[in-house]
């Protein structure tokens, strides 16, 4: 891999709306050592006096006129601010608003903080510093390593006396890598198809039509547009594209005319990625006023020859036969190296009219691609802006990268991050490791549902059979007497089945918690996992007064947090009917395949989330050992992400360490993956794919004895409903289903005797579990200094308190242990988290060179000490005779599932990740 030092750009991408007075801060790096500089550009409103139109001067930033100060205050120029003795017009932009010129770059003053938070330099307007060898390379300081490397900051101050719309930019030096990357367009097309081209999602609409121009006589007249206009859910999305337009110029059209169909592909034009609109508009629909093209062409210098408005200024109006435009937008590296570093789409118009005679149809032809060429790009450059870097976005990992060139195999060269970037190493055991009985397995494959928790799936297991238990006194699950308050009065709900009929009321549909569909959506942010668990009190009350917070005990926290969460969306009638039901356990009944396997195989009755939080931080800790890095802060990343600002990641999965080390494996998609949220998968579709794809899929390896070493299975993540990954408010026999086909996909393949299945969920969905996740006290924290003393590995600090750890795991989650090498009916006792799966496959397949990923994986124990069966078993009775499994198709509308600190779900972003790529934005 070719590396050279290289110049590192980074500049705001929106400009920062600045108050006089106020200060704001702007992250960069981790750096390299070497010079920095970091400069601001800064705009505010042109002027101010009396007399000013208040239509006009709409700009609640403009500064105010003082009388008696001895003019007018004006910004701009290279004295920065002015006093004039009498009011400057002000001009309003095509794009509306107040004109704003540069102000000067004294009047902000620049502070630069290190890594480590200590202000190195000051300066207004402009500031160089070099970064020096030692101490602040980004490695970060103190007995805890930063995984992600140190962001510094830079501190903007506003000593203007007018609000500022402020860009930073930030050069520094460092060694980059050159890389390349395969752009797969048969998958990016195919993502588009589903997305957008198909008939019945056409989500926007191109025409052209005749509105009302205003001229400097006062008179009005008619001027075509071309005018884009979305459907309503892409409108609320896309607020700044729906309804946009283009004046063409001139009256063009003598009636509106509109597309009948627009596809989109991906694309390589002239050696750089594009997006294709192909636009079919309706046949033999609209005329064109040529008289009024061919003098708007003369005019605007739109290369139409002069003579043919002599000749043909009085010829009638032209039919259109046929019209096609084929729109391209082609992505453009950025401009220049400094004040311009985000890449821009290139619009490139071909228009196809057909007319009698001919000509008309190329002079109308060639007037719409000037227009469009020229004006459009002019009319929407923020807008492409934002879309452009977006695009690269997808395709390269990261919004800010700069795009070499580009071949027609769409093979794209570019700079990459710096070194420093790159994961700080922790410490951690890198000897061989022992296979022990994982020698006696070839393939591991791995299903990790979404949002329960043990109790709640498994938890039957040790009740009596009166309370539709199977009496499995090992199993440590409910025995019935378990309770949590559910209100201020002193009353409790237990733990009861939700198989039970209610006794009294009916419940609407949309909010049913009984039978195994549970509508409502608990709350598992970092928040609601303090609040069940007892860490602080729940909020109950906020008034003028003064607020009320209840105090709970371990595990309590429960009930109480289910109702803060949806307080405010369930009725009050309907509130005292469900939301105890988070108490609520399912039985065999609900659950027939987990039953016969739990019976005929192992679970483990310790498994716990790696972290208390939701879907997002778990599953990151399941494919790379710890949490993601925050986009923000650099630091781990604690919650799910912010859609809006995420790219996708660049951080070593368990999969690179099995690429490197020549070892197959597949990660089997039902919708779209979580593995394309990083850079490297996002478009692969070789090593991702469905799980029903009849060639390349799981299934139909699993029968054709051709699974790789590793395989991880995942559910539709993203399709409400029916859903199939068990997160409400999918049905959970949905995910029985889905289970069984597994199950019997492998059972009766030819690898069965070779093969450990591995079921687990992500995190506990906010149901109850009465097992507490154990504090760990300061002494018995891994000790980076003293690797062999062992101890609880935290992953990040707590928020609340960054002078402590988050010291705990998240809730108890089911998992089920199944191979031929497992004893029938086990419970293993042993303490696992997620970084169990990852060590079981780095002992049997890396075992030799075992990759560092971090203290918690190496500290885990491996799940081969289950497979303790001196010959390998049968499947079992198979396949679940009698069992039928019928989900509720009945009800299909589900609340947002949005708390009241914000908490988004995981479905929500990853669903919106979907739609970004397969939309090309």
């Amino acid at each position: 891999m070719p590396e050279y030092a290289a110049e590192y750009l980074r500049t705001t991408s929106d400009p920062v709306v600045l108050e006089p007075g106020k200060t704001t801060e702007i992250r960069f790096g981790p750096l390299t050592p070497g010079p920095l500089l970091v400069r601001v550009v800064a705009e505010g409103p042109r002027a101010l006096g009396p007399g000013v139109d208040p239509e006009v001067v709409d700009d609640p930033g403009l500064p105010p006129y003082r009388p008696g100060g001895g003019g007018f205050l004006l910004a701009g120029g290279p004295g920065g601010y002015g006093v004039v003795d009498r009011p400057v017009p002000l001009r309003r932009p095509a794009g509306g608003g107040v004109e704003r010129l540069p102000l000067n770059p004294e009047d902000f003053r620049l502070d630069v903080l290190d890594d480590n938070g200590n202000t190195v330099a000051t300066e207004n307007g402009q500031v160089t510093y070099t970064v020096p060898d030692s101490g602040t390379s980004g490695a970060g300081s103190g007995s805890f390593p930063v995984f992600f490397g140190r962001r510094w900051t830079v501190k903007i101050t506003n000593n203007s006396p007018s609000r500022a719309y402020i860009r930073c930019l930030i050069r520094f030096q460092g060694i980059r890598p050159v890389l390349e990357r395969d752009i797969d367009l048969e998958f990016l097309n195919d993502k588009l198809n589903v997305l957008f081209n198909s008939e019945q999602q056409q989500p926007l609409r191109l025409e052209f039509v005749n509105l009302p121009a205003y001229e400097a006589l006062g008179t009005t007249i008619p001027q075509s547009y071309a005018r884009l206009v979305l459907k309503p859910d892409w409108a609320r999305v896309y607020p700044d594209l729906h309804n946009l337009k283009v004046p063409l110029g001139g009256k063009w059209f003598k009636e509106p005319t509109w597309t009948e169909q627009i596809t989109l592909h991906a694309t390589v034009h002239d050696g750089a990625p594009a997006i294709k609109l192909a636009v079919k508009f309706r046949e033999r629909t609209g005329r064109i006023d040529l008289e009024s093209v061919i003098k708007s062409q003369v005019g605007t210098g739109g290369g139409i020859a002069v003579d043919l408005y002599e000749a043909f200024s009085d010829v009638p109006d032209i039919d259109i036969d046929h019209f096609d435009l084929d729109l391209f937008l082609v992505l453009r590296p950025p401009r220049d190296h400094f004040g311009n570093v985000t890449p821009r789409f290139e619009v490139v118009a071909r228009p196809y009219i057909w007319t009698t005679p001919d000509w008309a149809g190329a002079v109308a032809g060639a007037g719409m691609q000037f227009a469009l060429e020229r004006l459009l790009p002019g009319v929407a450059a923020r807008q492409f802006a934002k879309y452009a870097a977006d695009f690269q976005g997808w395709l390269l990992g990261d919004r800010d990268r700069q795009v070499i060139d580009g071949r027609e195999t769409i093979t794209l060269r570019y700079i990459g991050k710096p070194q420093s970037d790159d994961f700080t190493r922790v410490p951690a055991a890198t000897q061989p490791l022992n296979q022990g009985d994982l020698a006696k397995i070839d393939h591991i494959v791995v299903l990790m549902l979404e949002n329960r928790s043990f109790d709640h799936m498994l938890g039957y297991l040790s009740l009596p059979r009166r309370l539709s238990g199977a009496a499995r006194r090992e199993v440590d699950g409910l025995t019935g007497s378990e309770t949590n308050p559910k209100n201020l009065r002193g009353d409790v709900q237990k733990v009861f089945s939700l198989a039970e009929k209610r006794s009294r009321g009916t419940v609407d549909p949309r909010y049913e918690t009984r039978g195994t569909r549970f509508m409502l959506d608990p709350g598992h942010g970092f928040a609601s996992n303090a609040y069940q668990r007892g860490d602080k009190p729940i909020p109950w009350m906020v008034s003028p007064f003064g607020g009320l917070s209840v105090p709970v005990g371990q595990n309590e926290g429960f009930v109480l947090d289910f109702t803060r969460k949806f307080r405010s969306e369930v009725p009050l009638a309907v509130q005292a009917l469900v939301f105890g039901d988070v108490m609520g356990y399912h039985p065999a009944a609900h659950v027939p395949v987990y039953d016969f396997l739990a019976n005929e195989f192992a679970i483990c009755d310790h498994w716990f989330a790696s972290h208390p939080g939701q879907t997002w931080p778990n599953r990151f800790v399941s494919l790379t050992g710890r949490l993601a890095p925050d986009p923000k802060t650099g630091g781990p990343q604690i919650e799910n992400p912010d859609l809006a600002s995420f790219d996708p990641l660049e951080v070593p999965t368990i999969f690179d360490y099995l690429t490197g080390a020549g070892v197959s494996w597949r990660y089997y998609e039902s919708d779209f993956a979580m593995l394309r949220t990083f850079s490297c998968y996002t478009l692969d579709s070789k090593n991702v794919v469905r799980i029903d794809d009849p060639t390349h899929g799981f299934f139909k390896a699993a029968s054709d004895g051709k699974l790789p070493s590793v395989s991880y299975l995942e559910a539709n993540l993203t399709d409400i409903p029916p859903g199939n990954d068990d997160h409400p408010p999918s049905d959970i026999t949905d995910g029985q289903a889905l289970v069984k086909s597994v199950y019997q996909a492998l059972s009766g393949g030819p690898l069965w005797d070779k093969t450990l299945f591995i079921i687990t969920y992500d995190e506990h969905g906010g149901f109850y579990d009465h097992v507490w996740p154990q504090s760990h006290d300061e002494n018995a924290l891994y000790d980076w200094t003293n690797p062999a003393a062992g101890g609880f590995v935290p992953l990040a600090r707590h928020p609340d308190d960054p002078d402590r750890w988050i010291d705990h795991y998240g809730m108890r989650v089911p998992a089920l242990i199944i191979s031929p090498w497992v004893p029938r009916s086990h419970v293993s006792k042993m303490v696992f988290d997620h970084t169990a799966i990852l060590k079981t496959i780095m002992a049997r397949f890396l075992d030799q060179q075992p990759p560092d990923m971090g203290a918690r994986v190496a500290l885990s124990p491996n799940l081969g000490g289950l497979l303790t069966e001196p010959n390998p078993r049968s499947p079992g009775l198979g396949p679940f005779p009698g069992m039928t499994l019928t989900p509720n198709r009945r009800f299909a509308r589900t609340l947002p599932s949005r708390g009241p600190e914000g908490e988004t779900d995981f479905r929500a972003f990853l669903g919106g990740f979907a739609r970004r790529v397969r939309g090309g934005h």
